[in-house]
């Protein structure tokens, strides 16, 4: 079992290398053999001193997953959901990131990129079905990425 003092000297490390959430948290205090007791009593010591914010976590979670990983809105909402985020907390950081980037740009970014890292010769329907499994695997809206992909093998098959 590890001190308390010790093992709330690693979680401010660990909050303050990152934004963290609660969940992570408490799976690394699981692995660092923490009580839950003080598990909990150091979560709200990183909430007193804000190096757990919750809202600040989704919507810089939101935004690295959307910028970087080319994730959809609802890839992004299921993930902030398995991290137990509250439904306000999702919706929030859903919102300020989705004023921030267009979900279409980043769609036709990755549909395309996806495209040419396909093998030469595959066919127009296999091509399709690959790029609508990238695309809705991603978190992207079925009709959005039916409409990309579309667009894009219309575009590829007229050069």
């Amino acid at each position: 079992m590890m001190e308390y003092q010790q093992a709330l000297g690693r979680a401010m490390r660990y909050c303050a290398a990152a934004e963290r959430c609660a969940w992570e948290l408490r799976r690394k205090f699981t692995s660092w053999q923490v009580s839950s007791e003080d598990g909990e009593a150091i979560l709200e010591h990183l909430r007193r001193e804000h190096y757990l914010d919750h809202r600040r976590y989704a919507e810089a979670f939101a935004r690295d997953r959307h910028r970087f990983g080319g994730w959809g809105w609802r890839r992004i909402e299921q993930e902030l959901r398995l991290r137990q985020l509250s439904s306000q907390e999702v919706a929030d950081a859903l919102q300020a990131v989705q004023e921030e980037f267009s979900a279409r740009d980043k769609l036709s970014e990755i549909l395309e990129r996806k495209l040419r890292s396909l093998p030469a010769g595959l066919d127009e329907r296999k091509a399709y079905e690959r790029l609508m499994r990238f695309g809705l695997y991603r978190g992207y809206d079925y009709d959005e990425v039916e409409r990309e992909s579309r667009r894009l093998l219309s575009r590829d098959m007229d050069d």
